[in-house]
């Protein structure tokens, strides 16, 4: 079969790669990327969680709040998402964050030691309304160096929005929240947590919706593949449409699909990808919003813990019959259909 065929081929089941679960693309025995995950619950609403700065500083308007999750296989933890709201309807809630991780144990269910702390500038997309009516924000965040964690130990997890001052990296508005964390539904492991400014535990956590307990949302990746498109136009009131891309994963070896996945940038065009896929070598190539299709090759060790930053993906506009080429035809078929 020629490449322009494939290419009409690949084209025409872009929609039902969309639909179709990802786990049926897969060949072989695939690594899972995530180490832990409780997704935001939706309608369910947010919690409060601030600090000064990126010590960890608190502040007195506010408490920060934390999470925990049981290890169950050993290895690095490299990107964090999560999701929040902010209490300015029409605001995106800061984009610097701490990240902190304590030890914890069985016996009590509060943070222990400090074991590691970070902050990190998040990348944001808007997915859903919450019950209050605020938009939920969906962040994510590459770690500057690991978090290794052990099986069998328990964690708790912090992310608080950090208020900043005037003249450094600052929230949108200071000296007051710009950042609650979004909830998940049921609660796993132990009840999430706030700590006030003074010190006090409120445990567990109780949704201004229903009343009802919370954990919080959020995911731990032990790999990720990195890669920036045309940064989408976004309408801050709206949460679609948005534009689609169609990422896939081809053996170098055979030419064969093992996996594929649609994914939506984030507000400043960037995304992540998170392949579960068997050790090997791999062609990936990024398709969608009829442009030329860019592709890249990426190597999958056996532990499956990885990070890739593809970079800008080079496109060019107008690949409208989808054969990796921006010609006259494309220009014909556009034409040929230009009429209510």
């Amino acid at each position: 079969m020629s490449r322009s065929l494939k290419s009409l081929a690949f084209a025409a089941l872009a929609g039902l790669v969309c639909t179709v679960s990802a786990s049926a693309q897969i060949i072989g025995i695939p690594l899972v990327t995530w180490k832990y995950q409780q997704p935001w619950t939706a309608p369910w609403h947010s919690h409060d969680s601030v600090v000064r700065d990126c010590n960890g500083g608190p502040v007195p308007f506010a408490p920060i709040a934390m999470d925990d999750w049981i290890c169950t296989a050993s290895g690095p933890i490299i990107r964090l998402r999560w999701w929040g709201t902010s209490p300015q309807p029409n605001q995106v809630p800061n984009r610097q964050f701490l990240i902190r991780i304590f030890s914890g144990t069985t016996a009590s269910c509060q943070p222990g030691n400090l074991l590691y702390s970070v902050c990190v500038l998040a990348t944001n997309q808007q997915v859903g309304i919450d019950c209050r009516d605020r938009r939920v924000i969906r962040f994510q965040a590459n770690l500057p160096t690991p978090f290794t964690q052990i099986a069998g130990n328990r964690y708790w997890l912090q992310i608080s929005e950090v208020d900043g001052v005037a003249g450094a990296m600052q929230s949108p508005t200071l000296n007051a929240v710009d950042f609650r964390w979004s909830a998940h539904r049921n609660v796993k492991n132990c009840p999430a947590l706030q700590r006030t400014p003074a010190g006090v535990f409120i445990q567990p956590l109780l949704d201004a919706c229903d009343n009802l307990q919370d954990d919080l949302a959020f995911v731990l990746y032990r790999s990720t593949i990195a890669v920036a498109v045309p940064a989408p136009i976004v309408n801050p009131t709206a949460v679609l449409p948005r534009p689609v891309y169609i990422a896939e994963f081809r053996r170098q070896s055979t030419g064969q699909m093992e996996w594929s996945e649609c994914f939506t940038p984030d507000d400043d065009g960037s995304a992540s990808l998170q392949p579960e896929l068997a050790p090997g070598m791999y062609q990936v190539a990024i398709r969608g919003g009829s442009f030329r299709p860019a592709f890249f090759d990426i190597f999958v060790d056996l532990e499956g813990n990885y990070m890739y930053n593809l970079g800008n993906v080079a496109v060019a506009a107008g690949d409208v019959d989808g054969d990796g080429d921006t010609d006259f035809a494309d220009l014909t078929g556009v034409l040929a259909n230009w009429r209510p």
